[in-house]
């Protein structure tokens, strides 16, 4: 029971730094571009893990052979990024957010399928009222009917195929996690997106180019916040199930709304308040239970 609240809470804190590094991420993004601000994001961001790998990694010895398996891991996730970004290219975020949603699902049955994980049937409803109540925050059923959900160009195809990839790389952290440690994981995972973003600017002929003065901060933030996502969210799998800790992790939009709402001034409708109380209900089960 104390090491199941001891992995939730880790979960929580990497809900919030995914949640954040949604948010701020947004105006660089914007501005200066998927690619480049993935790429600097991720300059910093495994500079930053390195120092912490300098200063502890939390009793773990270096192992050659996790570290090429967290290596493909992070082209997995990479490859989940850029369908992303191709399905908010084709459709609004009221459609993609809650297909996003479901990467849990898919995190579980992959845990299944693989790793004969199976979860005990009292986690199952509070895992399901997170769910649900992510998507039905996120969801925008005006935008759902306009989306011409059955046609490739709605963006639904790269949303389902953004969650396949990254159920698939968070049922398989665990290997990496349990080798050689949340902090190697962290480090070489990040490592690995920065490696690819950086041939994808390189193959895609984009001048790489220091981001302008005013977006320095913001990608600073992004990338702080991404480490502790990361890091978080891996040492959260040392403790507890991974299927739990994704199910956890996909309140991420609830943190970046909250932020918006604090920042932004963005209100809230009524049903999203009705979400954010079953996915809290959710929380409060599911780390009781």
């Amino acid at each position: 029971m104390f090491i199941d609240l001891i992995g939730i809470f880790f979960a929580f804190l990497a809900t919030i730094g995914y949640g954040l590094s949604s948010a701020t991420a947004k105006i660089p993004v914007k501005e200066f571009g998927n690619i480049p601000t993935i790429f600097f994001r991720n300059i910093l961001a495994t500079l930053i893990i390195f120092i912490i790998m300098l200063a502890t990694t939390l009793g773990y010895t270096f192992n050659m052979d996790a570290a090429v398996f967290t290596l493909l891991l992070s082209i997995i996730g990479y490859l989940g990024l850029i369908f992303l970004y191709k399905a908010l290219h084709s459709a609004k975020v009221g459609v993609i957010l809650p297909i996003l949603s479901s990467t849990s699902i898919f995190t579980i049955v992959f845990s299944f399928i693989f790793f004969q994980e199976v979860l005990p049937a009292k986690k199952l409803l509070p895992i399901f009222l997170i769910i649900s109540g992510v998507m039905l925050f996120s969801v925008q059923f005006k935008d759902f009917r306009n989306s011409q959900i059955f046609k490739k160009q709605s963006g639904i195809v790269y949303a389902l195929a953004t969650c396949i990839l990254w159920g698939l790389m968070f049922a398989f952290i665990r290997i990496p996690v349990k080798s050689f440690g949340p902090i190697y994981t962290s480090f070489f995972i990040e490592a690995g997106v920065l490696v690819l973003s950086f041939f994808t600017l390189i193959v895609t002929r984009v001048k790489i180019k220091i981001p302008p003065k005013p977006l320095h901060l913001h990608i600073g933030l992004v990338a702080i916040f991404t480490v502790m996502g990361t890091v978080f969210f891996n040492v959260a799998a040392k403790y507890i199930s991974v299927s739990i800790v994704s199910a956890v992790s996909a309140t991420r939009s609830l943190v970046a709304a909250l932020y918006a709402k604090k920042v932004l001034k963005e209100e809230f409708e009524p049903k999203q308040l009705v979400a954010i109380l079953l996915s809290v209900v959710g929380l409060i089960t599911l780390s009781l239970s």
